[in-house]
């Protein structure tokens, strides 16, 4: 069994759970893959996505993620990946595995845009329990990507770690920076996560209700959202005359 890297406050709901990841407030040293230099490549993308955490790694594009299902992937220097979590704006950009494949991978496809009124919150629970399951399988590492393994992807990558380790957002971020220093989750992205540690990771109380933080941002960024629509709708009528 592995154990927390400190203890979690009383109730908290990851308290008894299994996963190690280090201290983040000393800068943890965080395994990495190794790759031979001469290493042959079978994509422009780069093959090896940056682990973050034991078994789960972000990648930079879906070129990667697609590398990761071929058949001449996995070496003893790559990780051994068997959860894909896509996070896209369109079904048809989800890499596609061969019917073969299906008993080696178990992929999962997860709209979203990276866009500062996107509701990351309404997937986090979904995203957070999918990467919690996989590693409890232990039968192959997790793969989260989006197109640039920088914003979307990435927020799922510090909500999951800020909820097992119940961090803030901004030692989160440190945290998930040590593997992967281009981290930066759009401002939108940044506001929800920040709410993700006041909402005690749960977007619903104990009955089920939506917690009323929520329900406030909600409205708030809707009535935003719709503002900065209208404000583009009326964009084609101002010619630049410059």
């Amino acid at each position: 069994m592995l154990a927390l890297f400190a203890p979690l406050r009383p109730g908290h709901p990851r308290r008894n759970k299994s996963i190690i990841y280090g201290n983040p407030t000393v800068q943890p040293s965080i395994p990495r893959p190794k790759i031979k230099d001469n290493m042959a490549s079978t994509t422009s993308a780069p093959l090896l996505p940056d682990q973050i955490i034991p078994g789960v790694y972000l990648s930079d594009s879906i070129q990667t993620a697609r590398a990761v299902l071929s058949p001449n992937y996995q070496t003893p220097n790559r990780p051994k990946i068997r959860y894909i979590l896509s996070l896209l704006n369109a079904t048809h950009q989800q890499p596609q595995m061969l019917p073969s494949q299906e008993p080696d991978f178990v992929m999962k496809l997860i709209m979203l845009r990276d866009n500062n009124n996107e509701n990351l919150l309404q997937v986090l629970d979904e995203a957070c329990n999918f990467i919690k399951s996989s590693l409890g399988n232990k039968d192959g590492g997790v793969l989260i990507h989006c197109h640039q393994g920088v914003s979307r992807s990435a927020s799922v990558m510090i909500a999951f770690v800020m909820e097992e380790m119940d961090l803030e957002y901004e030692t989160a971020l440190r945290y998930v920076r040590q593997g992967r220093p281009k981290v930066n989750p759009n401002p939108g992205f940044v506001a929800q996560l920040e709410m993700w540690h006041r909402l005690q990771y749960n977007i619903r109380e104990k009955n089920g209700e939506l917690k009323q933080e929520y329900i406030d941002w909600g409205k708030t960024n809707k009535a935003r959202e719709a503002k900065e629509l209208a404000g583009t709708k009326e964009i084609p009528g101002n010619k630049d005359t410059s």
